[in-house]
């Protein structure tokens, strides 16, 4: 069972990453995966600290 979720969140992260690329994106999300987004909540915050970061690389 374990695997499963490791698939499944290691896929999210995947799209998480893909959608915080976009420059305009909706996003409906249905409960399902709203309980899978909290789980990687902090690793999309990660995510949007270095795309900030790239856009402005004197951030600290």
């Amino acid at each position: 069972m374990q695997d499963l979720w490791d698939k499944r969140e290691a896929k999210l992260r995947t799209s998480s990453l893909k959608l915080l690329s976009q420059q305009d994106a909706i996003v409906s999300l249905n409960v399902l995966l709203i309980l899978t987004a909290d789980a990687i909540k902090l690793e999309i915050q990660e995510n949007l600290d270095v795309i900030e970061f790239s856009k402005n690389p004197n951030l600290k």
